[in-house]
């Protein structure tokens, strides 16, 4: 099964200093290949030049762990926001979520997707 982690999961993982690769495998009892989507990518780069400098440091964080565990980076349609092609490729895919952005959770499951979303105060993935 495939999962596909979003800019917010790893940005706030990084931010918590929690490993997301971790916090799956503590919440999936099925084997899984992690990835990111080439938009994932787009969007950490964007964010790890622009905003606060502690958002800053969070996003080039995330862009290092995505390169330190040999995350797989997959093609979007790289049509619109990430979150719409990592939406699209989950469909097409027939991929899990992984967010911890209840818009996107939701907008998940409207789709039929089956989502994963960062519960913080626990440090896990629902």
């Amino acid at each position: 099964m495939t999962v596909l982690l979003d800019t917010s999961l790893l940005v706030r993982c990084a931010e918590l200093g929690a490993d997301p690769l971790e916090l799956l495998e503590s919440s999936l009892s099925e084997p899984f290949e992690p990835a990111v989507t080439r938009g994932v990518v787009r969007e950490l780069e964007a964010l790890a030049s622009s905003g606060s400098h502690r958002r800053r440091a969070a996003a080039r964080a995330a862009l290092e762990y995505v390169r330190r565990r040999g995350l797989s980076v997959l093609e979007d349609s790289g049509r619109g926001p990430a979150d719409r092609g990592l939406l699209e490729l989950a469909s097409t895919l027939g991929a899990v979520v992984a967010t911890a952005d209840r818009g996107l959770r939701d907008e998940a499951l409207r789709r039929g997707l089956r989502a994963l979303i960062l519960w913080e105060s626990r440090r896990a993935l629902v």
